[in-house]
């Protein structure tokens, strides 16, 4: 069996320029053998050292390409839908994807967090299994019905919660979707490296105080709630002068663009000196190292979250996590056993009043931590993915070999 895997239109993968879907992808791509696996993606803007076998695993749209195609075919007289920037990406995006999916002719078509390229490209290979995997909160910006067609076979969410959100206006659907949740990679993420070089040169580079240091990683916009944490470490500060406070992350990946947010974020934070530091973006291989280098790591997201990879990193790494109770993220921290939940970060007494108490508790801290690294190799890990994707291919198998599909029931870790 061939299966296509199409990812969104903003990144490439392999992951160069970040991502959590593209990373995913990769991932993906790398540890399944069976069924063959390709992976579409955007054209990266700087040459990928490929390995030979990966060079037909991973294809590439050129959609500036695209677009001068577009362009020469209607004489420059662009429709005015094709004026708007994001629409227009989409656009060329998909011609490529579909001219890649017309020359490789897979069994199965995989679309990732874009509800509408799932219908159209259901509505362009009606013979093909569609398959639709959503990872964020995309699919609230678009018509539900369309991930409801006959047309696509089945729904893949990362979340528990995803799945039944969507199943409260889409009861119809039930039977046609499975939650396989997010891995992490357990020995890239590993307590051993608390003693590591690199972390050492962290600590002393920025002068980290045992005990005392929190880590923020994620992208620096609003509904990371990062502005939240920076008015919670200004309260705690009055108790914990030493207290630091890394945050690692840009608020667009790997792209150094600053944004009215950003700027207000870091105006926000100058009062308090050094206690704050903000790294920008960090290479993903690096950033096991800043884990390591923390004594407690603070989400409190705002917005909707699928099944965040900074949850699973940092109970890989041994490190506890205080997290927002929203998305899936419950569905990763026991509640005081392997970290802790938050209703409401928006009330940052309530934040700083939770991490103080963390903090100075540091022996129930290193339990936590050993607890969520526990919990994370146990459900989490990439071979507990790895077996449920064997089971939801396998599934997929049979019911190319049939002429009405019955669903097995949901898939997770």
């Amino acid at each position: 069996m061939k299966v296509a895997l199409i990812s969104p239109e903003e990144r490439p993968v392999p992951p160069i320029d970040g991502g959590a879907v593209e990373q995913i992808l990769y991932e993906t791509a790398c540890h399944v053998q069976d069924p063959e696996l390709f992976v579409i993606s955007p054209q990266p803007n700087k040459p990928i050292c490929l390995a030979s076998k990966d060079k037909t695993r991973f294809l590439h749209v050129d959609i500036q390409a695209q677009k001068l195609h577009v362009q020469s075919v209607l004489s420059g007289q662009l429709p005015q839908s094709l004026k708007h920037n994001k629409s227009a990406k989409e656009f060329y995006y998909l011609m490529g994807v579909t001219d890649l999916i017309e020359t490789l002719n897979p069994h199965v078509i995989e679309i990732h967090n874009r509800p509408h390229f799932a219908a159209y490209l259901a509505r362009q290979f009606p013979d093909k299994q569609i398959v639709f995997f959503m990872h964020s909160n995309k699919f609230s910006k678009f018509d539900h019905r369309d991930l409801s067609l006959p047309q696509i076979n089945r729904l893949i969410f990362v979340s528990h919660d995803f799945q039944q959100k969507f199943l409260l206006k889409h009861p119809e659907s039930k039977n046609k979707t499975d939650v396989i949740h997010n891995a992490v990679n357990t020995h890239q993420w590993h307590p051993k490296l608390k003693t590591h070089p690199l972390t050492k040169a962290i600590r002393s580079q920025h002068q980290l105080p045992r005990g005392y240091t929190l880590l923020f990683v994620g992208r620096m916009v609003k509904q990371k709630g990062i502005h939240l944490l920076v008015d919670a470490v200004k309260q705690i500060q009055k108790k914990i002068p030493q207290i630091k406070l890394l945050a690692v992350g840009s608020p667009e990946f790997k792209n150094h663009i600053d944004s009215d947010f950003f700027e207000k974020l870091k105006f926000q934070a100058r009062p308090l000196g050094d206690t704050i530091i903000f790294t920008n973006y960090i290479d993903r291989n690096e950033t096991p190292y800043y884990y390591a280098a923390a004594d407690l790591i603070v989400m409190p997201s705002i917005g909707t979250e699928g099944l965040p990879l900074v949850a699973l990193e940092s109970g890989a790494a041994g490190i506890p996590l205080l997290g927002s109770r929203c998305g899936g993220i419950p569905e990763v921290i026991q509640h005081n056993k392997t970290g802790v939940l938050i209703h409401t970060p928006e009330n940052t007494h309530d934040l700083a009043t939770q991490i103080y108490d963390l903090l100075s508790h540091p022996t129930h801290l290193k339990k936590m931590g050993d607890a969520a690294r526990q919990h994370i190799t146990s459900h989490f890990s990439q071979s507990v993915r790895q077996a449920n994707l064997k089971t939801y291919y396998n599934t997929l198998k049979l019911s190319l070999q049939e002429t009405t599909y019955s669903p097995k029931g949901s898939i997770h870790a």
